[in-house]
C-alpha cells in the first residue's frame, strides 16, 4: 500500500501508540494501588494513634500520628490528634503550633479556631485569644465556647461589670458550666460575699456529671479560709480520688490531719504515698521531716535513702 511521504507508516505508528498508552494506564494504576496502600497504612497508624490518644498514652500516640505524615503530610485529622495530645500533655505552646496548622490546611475547622481561643487566653495573649474566639464565633453564633473565651478576656482585663452578664448567660445556657461557675464565684469571693460563691459552687457540683477538679478545689480553700477543717478535708479526699498522683493533695491533707491532732495518720498518709509513688520528693521531704521532728534519725536518713536513683536528694 502506497503512502504519501508525509504520513507516518500508520501500522507501526499504532502500535507504538497503543503500548504508551497500556504503559500510561498500567503506571496510573500502580500509582493508584500506591497511594490506596499508603491510605490504608495511614488509616492503620491513625487508629493505634486514636486508641493510644483515649487511653491517655499520649506520647505513643503523637508517634503513631507522626509516622502518618509522614505518609500524608497535609493530614489534618494527624494534625489534630497531635494538637490534643499536646493539650493532654499541657504542652500549650506545641498544641498552639499543631492546631495552627489544622488552621492552615483548613480554616473552618471549628476544633482548632476554638482551641486556639482558649490556649491563647491560657498564655494571656489576649488579643490574639479575641481574634480566634471571633473566628469561633463566625463558624458558630451561638458558641458558647466563643463566650466562655469572651467572658475569660473580660475577667483578665479586670471588667467584671462585663464580664459577670456574660457568665450567668453561659451559665444559664450550661448549667455547672465549669468557667462560668469558677468566675461567678470569683466574683462573689471578691465582693467578699463568701456564703454566695459556695453556694453556687455546691449548687454546681451537684448538677455536674463528673465533679470538676477546679470546683473541688475552690470549695476545699473556702472551708479551709472559714476552718471548717472536717469540710475541706472532704473535698480533698474527692480531688484524690480524681488525681491519685497530686502530691500537693496528699501535703494538704496531712496539713489538715496535723491542725486536727492526728500525727499518726499523718505518718501512715505520707508513708503510704510514698509506697505507692517512690519518686514523690516533696511527700518523702516531708515524711523525712517529721520523723527528725520525733527525733528518729536513722529513720530520716533511711527514707531519703530509699529514693530511687532518679530522684534528687
Amino acid at each position: 500500500m502506497y503512502l504519501p511521504k508525509y504520513l507516518p507508516n500508520s501500522r507501526f505508528s499504532l502500535g507504538d501508540t497503543v503500548r504508551k498508552l497500556l504503559l500510561l494506564t498500567l503506571l496510573v494504576l500502580a500509582f493508584a494501588v500506591a497511594c490506596d496502600n499508603k491510605e490504608k497504612d495511614r488509616d492503620a497508624l491513625m487508629a493505634t494513634a486514636t486508641g493510644l490518644e483515649q487511653s491517655g498514652k499520649y506520647v505513643e500516640a503523637r508517634e503513631q500520628a507522626e509516622k502518618a505524615l509522614l505518609l500524608t503530610p497535609d493530614h489534618t485529622e494527624a494534625y489534630l490528634l497531635i494538637a490534643r495530645c499536646y493539650m493532654g500533655e499541657k504542652n500549650t505552646d506545641e498544641a498552639i503550633k499543631s492546631y495552627g496548622r489544622v488552621h492552615e490546611l483548613s480554616p473552618n475547622n471549628q476544633e482548632a479556631v476554638e482551641n486556639l481561643s482558649r490556649l491563647y487566653l491560657l498564655k494571656g495573649e489576649l488579643a490574639l485569644a479575641e481574634k480566634y474566639a471571633d473566628m469561633t464565633a463566625g463558624l458558630s453564633p451561638d458558641s458558647l465556647q466563643a463566650k466562655i473565651v469572651k467572658a475569660g478576656i473580660l475577667m483578665r482585663k479586670k471588667d467584671y461589670d462585663k464580664a459577670e452578664p456574660l457568665l450567668k448567660e453561659i451559665l444559664q445556657s450550661e448549667p455547672g458550666n465549669e468557667e462560668a461557675v469558677i468566675g461567678l464565684a470569683s466574683l462573689s469571693l471578691n465582693k467578699g460575699k463568701q456564703d454566695e460563691a459556695k453556694a453556687l459552687l455546691e449548687k454546681a457540683l451537684k448538677e455536674q456529671k463528673t465533679p470538676s477538679s477546679a470546683v473541688l478545689s475552690m470549695l476545699s480553700n473556702i472551708a479551709i479560709d472559714s476552718n471548717d477543717m472536717a469540710t475541706a478535708e472532704g473535698y480533698i479526699k474527692q480531688l484524690m480520688d480524681l488525681s491519685d498522683d497530686d502530691e500537693q493533695l496528699v501535703l494538704q491533707l496531712a496539713a489538715i490531719y496535723q491542725l486536727t491532732n492526728r500525727e499518726k495518720e499523718v505518718t501512715e498518709l505520707l508513708a503510704d504515698f510514698v509506697e505507692k509513688h517512690p519518686t514523690a520528693l516533696n511527700v518523702r521531704s516531708r515524711l523525712a521531716e517529721l520523723a527528725l521532728s520525733a527525733g528518729k534519725y536513722d529513720e530520716a536518713l533511711k527514707i531519703v535513702d530509699a529514693a530511687p536513683d532518679n530522684s534528687p536528694k
